[in-house]
């Protein structure tokens, strides 16, 4: 369920959480066996290698407590954590109950509450992944990225791991993400170890609107942009998103 990769420094240690409908998988392209520091790997329930994991709560909250009972079996202490899209919405949670979490890098992720027309939305998701989860995945998925033919493969790719997640758990992922709260006072609480990474042309989180809201509860100096970038950085750009991890963890990397 959890996988550590030992990087040129073990000094660090930096936890991935990968977002709804991915897998660990998708950190692949950062060759994390080359970063400045030691990665922890795992899939969130119903993803991955935890496809045939149920929690008994649907909401965020479960999720995080999930990922916290997994660093704690695995004896993980002081660490970053970088979470993309819901599993930013996951390391939100986690900053408020876990003093081992020293940095939160919220990637293609966002801090404000779903609209009522994005959770009519998620609504309409549960319905459909019912009756056509293929359907579903074949529309969504290629969204998430700015050049859709140029990043077929990875794509098609992300489409069959994805067909392996049950129904049941995508309407999971989809409600939990639905019912949660904005998170503008956790950021302020903790504006010097929090950091924001948004593409240029996401379509999921306008990126204007982003700059926008983390500027009222931040500083712009937390915020980074990845140029010519969808929603998957980690898959579009690596390098650059590379680049830009190494110079957050630097900048701090005292207090880890």
């Amino acid at each position: 369920m959890l996988s550590i990769v030992h990087g040129t420094s073990n000094h660090n240690t930096v936890v991935f959480l990968h977002g709804f409908l991915l897998s660990s998988q998708q950190w692949a392209k950062l060759a994390l066996h080359r970063a400045p520091w030691r990665s922890i790997l795992l899939d969130l329930p119903y993803h991955g290698s935890n496809k045939n994991v149920e929690l008994k709560a649907t909401n965020l909250e479960a999720y995080a407590e999930f990922v916290l009972n997994e660093l704690q079996n695995a004896g993980i202490q002081n660490y970053a954590l970088v979470g993309h899209s819901m599993g930013g919405y996951i390391g939100l949670l986690m900053l408020e109950k876990d003093p081992r979490l020293k940095q939160l890098i919220l990637l293609h992720s966002n801090i404000w509450e779903d609209s009522e027309d994005r959770k009519k939305n998620r609504d309409r998701v549960a319905q459909i992944v019912k009756r056509n989860k293929r359907l579903f995945l074949h529309e969504s998925l290629p969204l998430l990225f700015k050049n859709k033919n140029k990043h077929s493969d990875s794509i098609e790719t992300l489409f069959k791991n994805a067909s392996e997640i049950h129904a049941d758990g995508i309407i999971h992922g989809a409600i939990s993400m639905r019912d949660r709260k904005e998170a503008h006072e956790i950021i302020r609480k903790n504006t010097n170890r929090c950091y924001f990474i948004q593409g240029s042309h996401d379509a999921l989180i306008p990126y204007e609107e982003a700059k926008m809201v983390w500027e009222q509860v931040s500083e712009l100096r937390y915020f980074f942009t990845v140029p010519n970038c969808g929603h998957m950085s980690h898959l579009e750009r690596p390098r650059v998103l590379r680049n830009i991890l190494e110079g957050i963890l630097g900048i701090s990397s005292h207090q880890m």
